[in-house]
């Protein structure tokens, strides 16, 4: 009987582990959350005028466009002109993904295309042969 009590009494002393875990538990939740909503909002504040950044931040779900977030410009031996992606590209486009591999390596099936030239505020401007 008395190892029943001594049991009893270790049992009514742990009583505040539970609360202590609970608090530890409820700090790493906290933490962690504090995390996820201060690096974007100090990178977007760091960027300062900047770009908007494409897969970074709250806004990377947010919005729409109608074009993508890259402008192309195709270089053929009589010139250069924008390129025309309605044939490639329908529906609203999406800022985060990156249309720049898929979107030149179709535009330089065309024989007349001899190069492609991609800007993109993030990543900056390029220029790709197709031959």
């Amino acid at each position: 009987m008395g190892d029943a009590l001594h049991r009893t009494a270790d049992v009514h002393d742990n009583r505040g582990m539970p609360r202590r875990r609970a608090l530890l538990v409820g700090i790493v939740v906290l933490g962690w959350i504090g995390v996820q909503l201060a690096v974007p909002a100090i990178a977007l504040v760091q960027r300062g005028n900047g770009a908007r950044p494409r897969t970074f931040a709250w806004q990377m779900f947010s919005h729409e466009l109608e074009a993508p977030a890259e402008q192309f410009t195709v270089v053929t031996a009589t010139g250069e002109h924008p390129a025309d992606l309605r044939p490639l590209l329908s529906g609203p486009m999406r800022r985060e993904i990156v249309y720049a591999p898929t979107v030149v390596a179709a535009l330089c099936e065309d024989p007349s295309v001899i190069a492609v030239r991609v800007v993109d505020v993030e990543r900056g401007a390029s220029t790709r042969p197709c031959r």
